[in-house]
This record gives structure tokens, sequence and C-alpha cells, in this order.
């Protein structure tokens, strides 16, 4: 089982924890301009997506489910920019197809991974202050979003 943990300390590390004993990280997606502040993998655990300070969301394309042999340089990142403030929110619908982020801007943004490259968001407006949590029904057609009042 691999999980990532994110902290505002401008990387997300990869955890194997199938090894037992102490998880040690295998990779780390870092970018030392900006913080990281949410992930959260797909269904299919090929994708990683993760939350950042400049309002972006950065979806991480792994070579294979394996950790063997993964490294920074095997990941292809594609760069989704919609949020006008911090991300701090992520989840994947159970489906895998599309991808909600949550975050400082009141506003959650629903990507549909499926279709043109890169997506234009489904915008949810209705909160008014950030964003908390975005998390999706287990069958893939519904939404639920909590933010600050």
């Amino acid at each position: 089982l691999a999980i990532s943990a994110t902290l505002a300390e401008n990387s997300a590390k990869v955890w194997d924890l199938t090894l037992g004993g102490q998880a040690t990280p295998h990779e780390q997606l870092a970018d030392p301009r900006l913080a990281i502040y949410t992930t959260d993998w797909s269904a299919d655990g090929s994708l990683l997506a993760s939350g950042h300070m400049d309002g972006t969301v950065r979806v991480h394309q792994l070579p294979s489910t394996s950790l063997d042999n993964l490294q920074a340089a095997n990941i292809g990142t594609q760069v989704l920019s919609f949020h006008s403030a911090d991300v701090w929110t992520l989840s994947w619908a159970p489906t895998g197809h599309r991808l909600a982020s949550g975050a400082g801007d009141t506003q959650v943004a629903v990507w549909d991974m499926d279709g043109p490259a890169p997506p234009s968001p489904q915008v949810l407006r209705g909160h008014t202050n950030w964003i908390r949590v975005v998390t999706w029904h287990k069958g893939g057609n519904m939404l639920a979003s909590a933010g600050e009042v």
C-alpha cells in the first residue's frame, strides 16, 4: 500500500507501507518555490494529484503502481490552472475520471481528466470562505464540499 504525506514544506513524499517495519519515502515531488497542501491518489493508483499554494493542481503520472523504480525524472506532470488562491483539498471520483479541487478562493473546480487536455473545470460556487474538504459519493455523481464560515 502506498500513500502520500503532505506538509507545507514544498514536497510530497511517496511511502511504501507494504514492507513492514519502518516506512521510508521512495520519492518526493518537490518544488522549492511552492508549498504543497494536499494530495490524493486516483482510484487505480496511476495518478497522484497535488494542490499548491499558487492555486494550481498538478497531476503526476506515475510509471507504474510499483514504487521499486519510482524516480522524479520518470514522473510526467500536468498542471491545471484555475484557482486564484491556495488549493487546500483534492478528491478523485471513484471512477477515476474526475478530480475535484477546493481552494481559498471559495470555489470548487471539477476537472474531467478524460476530456481534452488541458481540461477546463466545471466550477461550483456557493461557499463564502475557503474550502476545507471535498469528497465524492461512492457512485461518483455527487460531491460534498465543506468550508470555513
